[in-house]
């Protein structure tokens, strides 16, 4: 049987993952013939190729676009601009492309589908959400006679490690440094702690789950730095865990997106999804509720599930068809405010109450105080009013808005009680 020649661009952590699980040449995989010729890498050293003696490295990246013998091409540099030209030219050239690159779908994934099908090529991207998960392989294949109405998960294992942590006592900074140590977090992580990475691969899920597309601004988007350890005790004793979740929730062509640290109720398997692993939950209309989990980033998950769309594009190759793109064509979709629980975190001068700030602003809820900390757990409300009460606090006397965390509600309705009146029986002193 021929030989299906793959080119590969990037020889990192997971290009290194490809090439080791490639080269074991499991059963499944060696019926398939895929064989990694050429490879590009940012710096070609003698100690380099050495440690790849079956793979042609070099610095041009285009020549590995343009090689003719290479069937298909596999994308793990990273970046926007210059694997969005390359991965153009591999669709032009007719080459199946297969990428990991979760930033590039996001901001151009309509175009090179778009291009995909106009050359009658393959365009596969499940290692660029949830590493490991098969979630864009579930959303192509399991819902085809049913709706998805709503989703929500952990879509960044770092954020998760760091909140774990957290939850174990430790500071942000602490957590932060094990993230580091552990190789789950960059020397700078911003993408990940503000929520960029998760937010967009809920752009993909999204594109994917309903066939609607949104933008990165229609996202509501909070990350998870000005957290502190009284928001765990606050969040522990109302019953709940503090995530990094991403949720998308559907009405018609509305979407409500959030990518937010969020307070899980602890009977929600959510909750149990600890460290470095992700998770993600979809309701549908026939299915109720599905959930899967696993580890959501490193060298042979992420790989893994490049494997995965090299053994389903190659098995394609050998039947000579190409498989059908998924979000194709998605329709633009408007924005939904769905009223939400909220818990808000202030700093207090002690003179101030919980119930003073309650009565204030008219809300409805439980409060926990803890030396000069308060937290307001709130009745379901839009978003209207959450800017409305994050104003007023800003220019309350006496206290210091931390953040105000949305509660997660499967089925986005809260339970308004009315305010304890007396504080000294629901506080909690740390």
């Amino acid at each position: 049987m021929t030989t299906i020649n793959v080119g590969l661009l990037g020889l990192g952590t997971v290009g290194r993952g490809v090439a080791t699980i490639l080269a074991r040449q499991t059963p499944q995989l060696a019926s398939l013939h895929l064989k990694i010729t050429r490879a590009a890498v940012r710096t070609l050293t003698p100690k380099r190729q050495a440690q790849f003696p079956a793979i042609a490295l070099t610095t041009d990246a285009l020549a590995v676009v343009n090689d003719p013998d290479i069937q298909i091409i596999v994308e793990v540099m990273g970046g926007i601009d210059l694997p969005f030209a390359l991965l153009k030219q591999a669709l032009k050239n007719g080459k199946q492309v297969i990428t990991a690159n979760k930033d590039l779908i996001a901001t151009h994934g309509q175009a090179l589908t778009a291009l995909a099908a106009k050359h009658h090529v393959g365009l596969n991207y499940e290692a660029a959400v949830m590493g490991g998960i098969p979630i864009l392989r579930t959303l192509n294949t399991n819902f085809a006679g049913d709706a998805i109405t709503g989703l929500a998960g952990i879509a960044n294992g770092t954020s998760n490690f760091i909140l774990t942590q957290m939850a174990a006592g430790c500071s942000y900074a602490e957590a932060l440094a094990q993230a580091q140590a552990k190789g789950f977090a960059e020397s700078d992580p911003t993408n990940d702690v503000e929520g960029l990475d998760a937010a967009y691969k809920l752009l993909i899920l999204t594109r994917l789950a309903f066939d609607l597309n949104a933008k990165l601004a229609n996202i509501h988007r909070q990350g998870i730095t000005t957290l502190r350890r009284a928001d765990f005790a606050a969040a522990d004793f109302f019953g709940f865990t503090i995530k990094p979740l991403v949720s998308a929730r559907r009405l018609d062509n509305q979407l409500d997106l959030t990518v937010a640290p969020t307070l899980v109720p602890k009977s929600h398997p959510l909750s149990g999804v600890v460290n470095e692993f992700n998770a993600i939950v979809l309701a549908s209309t026939n299915t109720h509720e599905l959930m899967l989990t696993g580890p959501g980033a490193g060298s042979l998950p992420t790989a893994n599930a490049v494997i995965a769309d090299l053994q389903a594009t190659a098995l394609a190759l050998q039947d000579g068809h190409t498989p059908e793109l998924a979000g194709l064509a998605p329709q633009p979709s408007t924005a939904l405010d769905q009223p939400t629980r909220q818990l808000i975190a202030l700093s207090t001068n002690g003179l101030v109450t919980g119930l003073d700030v309650a009565t204030q602003l008219g809300i409805h809820g439980q409060i926990y105080a803890s030396g000069d900390q308060l937290h307001l757990l709130t009745q379901a409300v839009d978003r209207q009013t959450i800017a409305q009460w994050r104003d007023a606090l800003n220019h309350f006397v006496g206290i210091s808005l931390q953040h105000i965390l949305p509660i997660f509600s499967p089925d986005l309705q809260g339970t308004v009680t009315k305010f304890q009146t007396d504080e000294k029986k629901i506080s909690f002193t740390a």
